[in-house]
This record gives C-alpha cells, sequence and structure tokens, in this order.
C-alpha cells in the first residue's frame, strides 16, 4: 500500500463493490446456480470463488461484473476470477 493510500484512503468502497457484485450475480439468467459462488472486494480487488457446470459460465460471470462496476461508475483494481468448473 502506498503512502498515500494510507494517508488519505484507497478511494474504493469495497462494500459497495461487493454489494454490486453480489446483485449482478444473483439477477443475472445466464448463472444457473449463485449458491456455490462467494465474492469480496478488498482495495478495490473483487475476488469471485467457487464453482460452476460450465467454462462459458465463468467466463461470463468476470465480463458481467466488470461491466456492472464501469456502469456504475465506482472505483476499482480488477476482477479476479478464481472460480472451478465442476
Amino acid at each position: 500500500m502506498s503512502l498515500w493510500s494510507r494517508l488519505f484512503g484507497s478511494g474504493f468502497d469495497d462494500q459497495k463493490l461487493t454489494s454490486l457484485v453480489e446483485l449482478t450475480i444473483r439477477e443475472d439468467p445466464l448463472v444457473t446456480d449463485h449458491t456455490n459462488l462467494t465474492f469480496a472486494s478488498e482495495n478495490g480487488v473483487i475476488t469471485l470463488r467457487g464453482r460452476v457446470a460450465k467454462s462459458l459460465e465463468k467466463d461470463h460471470l468476470t465480463t458481467a461484473v466488470e461491466n456492472a462496476v464501469k456502469n456504475s461508475g465506482l472505483k476499482y483494481e480488477r476482477v479476479v476470477n478464481d472460480i472451478q468448473v465442476k
């Protein structure tokens, strides 16, 4: 963490990012089972974890989350997709 971040904060609203990711995933009709997924945001790094049935679904989740965050105007660093395909 940089000196600037320690003095003035990171500028990321991790709580809002996590809430947005949760809403995006739960309302996405292409996600077959969101109960197997977890997500978190720390210093603007959004991490997706869990299991999905298809690799297409895994790839879709990254794109859907990135688009939702960009459209919201919230600041973020990146999305890390640690989702496994069953």
